[in-house]
């Protein structure tokens, strides 16, 4: 018995090398998940905004992790970024966030924290189901810290002819106090 052992030993060793080497060794869930559930290839994390489409082998956007974590400090770059992306990956991101409400028309509202304070944010969502306008809301005492991300930390450019309107990217970012509250507004120019 012992024999069969030490002989069997080797050949174990071997077929477990051999199918880790192919890849086929279940990845550890905890470490190869996404935020929204999603196995990457490989067991990976995307780390740059966009996971290989299995069909194209083309990068294709993702959600960013931040916003789909309810404790997280979500950056300005990190809700510009979900502009084009569709709902259903939105929805799909989001699904252990509670939403805030649906008070803008086509448009799901969620709670993030931004610039280290919360704020309602809404999603507008498209007729071909992608998300055109981001809505910040937020205290109307935040508005230095959002101009001051915006035009120090950002480098955004600055809207000739109008006041509190910048460029950022290939977004376009507008500011307005409105009922007591702060309102940004992010879109992509056109």
């Amino acid at each position: 018995m012992k024999k069969l052992r030490l002989t069997l030993l080797p050949a174990v060793a071997l077929v477990l090398c051999i199918t880790a080497a192919c890849g086929m060794v279940p990845a550890n869930n905890d470490a190869s998940q996404n935020h929204n559930g999603s196995i990457m290839p490989g067991g990976s994390v995307p780390q740059n905004g966009t996971a290989p489409d299995d069909a194209t082998g083309k990068d294709q956007p993702v959600i960013p992790d931040s916003l789909s974590r309810a404790d997280a400090n979500v950056t300005v770059d990190d809700l510009i970024a979900t502009l084009g992306q569709k709902k259903d990956d939105l929805m799909r991101a989001m699904k252990d966030i509670a939403t805030v409400g649906d008070g803008v028309d086509g448009a799901r509202t969620y709670r993030h924290k931004l610039l280290g304070h919360d704020s309602d944010v809404s999603y507008l969502f498209g007729k071909n189901g992608t998300i055109d306008r981001v809505t910040v809301t937020t205290d109307v005492g935040y508005a230095d810290d959002w101009k001051a991300q915006l035009k120090d930390v950002l480098k955004a450019k600055a809207v000739e002819g109008e006041i509190d309107s910048w460029t950022y990217g290939q977004s376009t970012v507008r500011m307005e106090e409105k009922d007591g509250k702060e309102i940004i507004v992010f879109e992509k120019s056109m």
